[in-house]
């Protein structure tokens, strides 16, 4: 807790060609974890939120993002495998279960391997996190774990 506050709405860029089935596969690897069901809910009532979060929503959530797409070019054609930053913010009322839910996120897409439903991530690698911030006004903390894709 370095002083640092943030918003109470979350902004982020939306990007009109952004790998939608890489958020698609974000999101169902987040909401397939059962510790995270009991922090978020379950299935379509699940507080996950893609690009950015209603406001006034229930806590805690988590909302979580695609940037920096970096192609792999080949002389043939266009890119056939993309490499993508991804970052997954966390918040809660408390803070020490904005950390264990930011603990459980990082446990569950950390060094995935292998092709999920949507055939779209090779695998994911955890590149680092900020927090917790705390929001005064929104009396809110906050985690920003940041992925490789």
């Amino acid at each position: 807790m370095n002083g640092q506050t943030f918003k109470h709405y979350v902004h982020h860029v939306i990007i009109v060609n952004q790998p939608v089935n890489v958020l698609k596969s974000i999101y169902a690897l987040i909401i397939a974890n059962t510790d995270i069901q009991a922090y978020v809910g379950i299935g379509t009532a699940a507080r996950v939120y893609p690009s950015f979060v209603p406001q006034k929503q229930t806590k805690p959530y988590i909302s979580f993002d695609c940037y920096n797409t970096e192609p792999t070019d080949t002389k043939d054609g266009v890119s056939t495998i993309d490499n993508y930053s991804s970052e997954v913010s966390c918040f809660h009322k408390n803070a020490l279960d904005c950390l264990t839910l930011a603990n459980l996120v990082r446990s569950t897409l950390d060094r995935f391997k292998g092709l999920n439903s949507n055939n779209v991530i090779n695998s994911i690698v955890f590149d680092g996190n900020d927090g917790p911030y705390y929001d005064e006004e929104a009396e809110l903390f906050r985690v920003d774990i940041d992925f490789r894709i």
